[in-house]
């Protein structure tokens, strides 16, 4: 089965990005975290076995540090569910399996998204759950709209009613180890205790 690996990020813009950082730390370090963790993500998912994809918020950028194993695309959409559903469905006119994740969960690796593509050979779809309550992961073997269009997004339910409205459905799905997002001064500084830096 053909594998895609979405990447969705923010142009890395000051005082664009890491917005709830920035009010501790300031713009110019809110922006340097983001980078960290952009090249963090973007790495640690090149020996994935998938055609990989950056879908960026606002522009395509030509000229940046994005390896050259990724495919660019930008994102359309009035929010972020939208922009997600679309991105599935423009990959899936060619690929079976699609996983899409952002860039601020350092935790993760590559085996976490081997173990989710894997995941989509049972199931028709995966959710890898957030420690807030939303999820850091998602893919699909099949496009569910539902699960993009109205929901929480941001709040600490989003998985919550994810995994009802796939429930009603009757939708096979799978879980994968809960892992925390970076989306706080305090996360990041937890994230360094933890790891020290990025590798």
């Amino acid at each position: 089965m053909k594998a895609a690996l979405i990447l969705f990020v923010r142009n890395a813009v000051l005082g664009k990005v890491k917005t709830r950082i920035a009010n501790s730390v300031g713009d110019q370090e809110a922006l340097a975290i983001y980078k960290k963790l952009l090249a963090f993500t973007l790495n640690v998912a090149l020996p994935v076995e998938a055609d990989k994809f950056v879908f960026y918020s606002d522009y395509i950028e030509e000229f940046d540090h994005v390896p050259a194993h990724y495919m660019k695309e930008k994102q359309e959409g009035e929010d972020l569910g939208i922009r997600m559903l679309n991105a599935f469905k423009k990959t899936n006119l060619t690929y079976d399996k699609i996983i899409l994740i952002g860039s601020d969960c350092p935790y993760i690796s590559a085996p976490v998204l081997e173990e989710a593509f894997k995941a989509l050979d049972d199931n028709e779809v995966v959710l890898g759950p957030a420690e807030d309550g939303g999820y850091y992961l998602i893919g699909m073997r099949r496009i569910v709209e539902e699960i993009f269009i109205g929901l929480p997004w941001s709040q600490s339910n989003l998985l919550d009613e994810t995994v009802k409205i796939l429930t009603a459905l009757k939708i096979e799905y799978s879980l994968l180890k809960p892992l925390a997002d970076i989306d706080t001064i305090e996360d990041w500084q937890r994230f360094q205790i933890l790891k020290g830096t990025f590798k």
